[in-house]
């Protein structure tokens, strides 16, 4: 019995020792609870346990040998992107004592997804109490170790973020928990709404006369991509008149995203003119399916689609309004135009696309602009080619400190990374970005591009030198005639 006393409280004093060092210098409050918010981003390079394909892999999380957290799987990959439906991001409360006292803390292992059979390990990682403690949301590698007795593949990352988690998050993901029986998806990645197919296109009626009301004998249009909710009798059918007024109107839904904290961009499409038909049988009234695609940063957003019209109008109630938190005022807003394609094995079409530089705009100044849409900005097809059609947008920023934003356009810009669950989303914020243009493929047009480009860049040169000199010589630039008797 005394010996037993004595291992006890070595065991006491040997656990209060390892506490401390975890702790590090943190004081915690007594019955103090964390609530952490945890994404399970992406891996790189993920091992092959598989023969003649690449693995199916997830990840598990685990805290004193209880799992709390499974991904989905990504299947035939080795870079896998999890996304908020295939359960990349998962809060969990956790009493801080708890955390600390923990040796190995959280561990993420990954699997490889064997229908049938238990999946095979492909590595894992641990994440210490301290890391976690001190974690504010930025995004991090870890490199995949074997697990004691599993085959060591010697390669593979996974990224993480992991922050506290707000109210707003706790509320999100419980709304989130709550409708995912329904489908609905809560990502920044945002659900296309409104497009038609071929058939649906052709056999659904867009415009009449009206027989009666105000605007009887006129022209009236079917309002896309649905009536406004609060007035569905009065704003089904509308003239173009009212429909162009009603698209300036004040929109009632923003989403708001975006991980900046120095400002915010309210931004609402309005509308498209003069764009071209993508879709065949326009004769019959099948026509292009618009939505517009938004990229700013470190986060992409989507418009509802405006299903058989080449002059689309975004009405207030649909989901045309964003708010983008800042990071610096020299980022570029990127906005595309793209015909919707329903064709799960087929891509958007792309139509044009138009960047918007924001240092030009004056703090708390309502704008509304009309820009033309091109394939391109970075090479010469834009250069006397006539627009793809034109975008209109209003646009007003709201900065916290233009001191502290002006400052931050003096670091060097982080990089940042936009999730997508396919290909198809990926090839759309590409083309957001980019444009239509390859200019890393070979051929004869994108070296008569960069041929241009350094000629532009001597011609350049030649007015910087000829300014130089002119400033050093003390050279004026006025020509003055003066009247010799």
């Amino acid at each position: 019995a005394p010996l037993s006393k004595k291992n006890k409280k070595m065991q006491d004093i040997r656990s209060k020792r390892r506490l401390g060092n975890a702790l590090g210098g943190i004081k915690l409050e007594s019955g103090e609870e964390l609530t952490f918010l945890i994404d399970i981003c992406s891996g790189t390079d993920i091992p092959r346990s598989d023969i003649g394909k690449n693995s199916d892999p997830m990840v598990s999380v685990w805290f004193n040998g209880v799992k709390i957290h499974q991904t989905d799987y990504i299947p035939n990959t080795e870079d896998p992107i999890w996304t908020l439906r295939r359960s990349s991001v998962f809060l969990w409360k956790v009493p801080a004592i708890d955390l600390f006292k923990s040796e190995d803390c959280l561990i993420f292992e990954v699997e490889d997804f064997d229908l049938g059979s238990s999946s095979t390990s492909l590595g894992a990682f641990n994440v210490s109490a301290k890391t976690l403690y001190h974690w504010n949301g930025e995004r991090r590698e870890f490199a995949l170790k074997s697990l004691l007795g599993e085959k060591d593949f010697g390669k593979g990352k996974v990224a993480l973020r992991v922050r506290r988690a707000t109210e707003d998050d706790i509320d999100f993901m419980e709304k989130y928990e709550r409708s995912k029986n329904k489908k609905r998806e809560g990502s920044t990645l945002l659900q296309l709404k409104g497009g038609k197919g071929t058939i649906a296109s052709v056999t659904t009626v867009y415009k009449k006369k009206a027989k009666e009301g105000p605007d009887q004998g006129k022209e009236i249009y079917l309002v896309r991509p649905g009536p406004d909710p609060k007035r569905k009798d009065s704003t089904t059918w509308l003239t173009k008149e009212k429909i162009e007024e009603e698209s300036i109107a004040q929109s009632r839904n923003w989403i708001d995203i975006g991980s900046g904290n120095l400002g915010k961009i309210f931004l609402e499409i309005i509308g498209c003119d003069g764009l071209p038909n993508m879709d065949t049988g326009g004769a019959f009234g099948n026509k292009t399916d618009a939505f517009v695609s938004i990229v700013h940063e470190d986060c992409m957003a989507r418009t509802d689609v405006i299903a058989d019209t080449l002059s689309p109008r975004f009405m207030p109630w649909s989901q045309r309004a964003f708010i983008f938190n800042m990071m610096r005022t020299s980022s570029q807003l990127f906005l595309a135009v793209f015909d919707s394609d329903s064709n799960p094995f087929s891509q958007h079409d792309f139509i044009g696309r138009v960047s918007v530089d924001l240092s030009n705009f004056r703090n708390n100044t309502v704008y509304i602009l009309i820009y033309n849409l091109y394939k391109t900005a970075k090479c010469e097809p834009r250069r006397g080619a006539a627009p793809l059609g034109s975008i209109k947008i209003r646009l007003r920023l709201e900065l916290e400190d233009e001191r502290t934003l002006l400052l931050s356009n003096f670091e060097l810009p982080a990089s940042v990374y936009v999730n997508v669950e396919s290909k198809k989303d990926f090839n759309v914020i590409h083309k957001t970005v980019v444009g239509n243009v390859d200019l890393k493929r070979y051929g004869l047009g994108n070296i008569n591009s960069y041929v241009n480009e350094l000629w532009s860049y001597l011609v350049v040169y030649y007015f910087l030198e000829d300014a130089f000199v002119g400033l050093l010589l003390w050279r004026g630039r006025s020509n003055l005639t003066l009247p010799v008797p």
